[in-house]
Parts: structure tokens; sequence; C-alpha cells
């Protein structure tokens, strides 16, 4: 029922934006329902991304809790792969902090833009854009892809 009311109370607040500069619509009663129903459409997509990224997220933090697990053997000085070297190419200080952790969650763990985007309340497109501006940060900054010194 909340998430009715919210929809409703997004839809009225669209309409004080969109009926000044575009005139009431010939139906406002039904033009408000179809607001209110896409809003709740949407929130009900952003509910099921959110789903989908808790459990990736579960899964990565018991991971990282079987990591950190006190072993009887010594780790491994070596890192057998990029992961790290990767994550701090992504947290390098000449890429824009907005970015930096959209980028590692797309280097890292493979989530696409929409699903990024969802995670930041923004568009996929505004996203996908930001993504790519980084990215091209990295190749014309030449920033290693190494683990920095202690």
């Amino acid at each position: 029922m909340a998430s009715v009311e919210d929809a409703l109370s997004e839809a009225f607040a669209a309409a004080l934006a969109d009926w000044p500069v575009n005139g009431c619509p010939a139906n406002p009663e039904g033009w408000l329902l179809t607001a209110a129903r896409r809003k709740l459409i949407d929130f009900a997509r952003r509910r099921r991304t959110g789903d989908l990224a808790t459990g990736e997220l579960q899964r990565l933090a018991e991971e990282l809790e079987a990591a950190t697990k006190p072993r009887t053997q010594p780790m491994p000085v070596e890192i057998p792969d990029q992961r790290l070297a990767l994550m701090f190419a992504c947290a390098h200080p000449a890429i824009d902090a907005g970015v930096r952790a959209p980028l590692i969650l797309q280097t890292l763990l493979g989530l696409d833009a929409a699903m990024i985007a969802s995670a930041f309340l923004t568009s996929p497109t505004a996203m996908g854009q930001r993504l790519v501006r980084a990215k091209d940060k990295i190749r014309q900054a030449a920033i290693p892809f190494r683990i920095p010194e202690a």
C-alpha cells in the first residue's frame, strides 16, 4: 500500500512539473493513473535490481569473510590474479571520485551500466557515459595496473 501511495505522490509531482510546461491533458485523471502505474513499475524494477545485487553482494561478502579467516598456512606474497591491481587502477586519484565505485563494480564484478545506474539512482545512459569517460581517462593518463608499494 505504501508503494502505491508513493507512486501516486510521484505522479502528482510529475504533473506539477509537466502540466505548466505542456498544459493540462484532456484527461487529467487518466494521465495521473498512467503516471502512477509507470512509477509502480519503476519501483518494482528497482526493487528487483536491488534484490539481484543484494544476492551478488552477499556472495562477495561471504567470499571476503572466508578469505579473511585465519589460516594455518601463511598467505602467499604474490596475488595470483590482477583484481587488486585493477581495483587500484579504478580508484586512482586521476579518476573522478564519483565514478570510482561504479568503475570498480563494472570492472571487477562485471555488473552492467544499467544495474550500476539503478544502485546510484541515475539513468543507464548517464552511467554508461561516465564509465566510458573513466576508461578513456585510464588510457589517456596511462594509469598503471599494479599494486602500489606499502
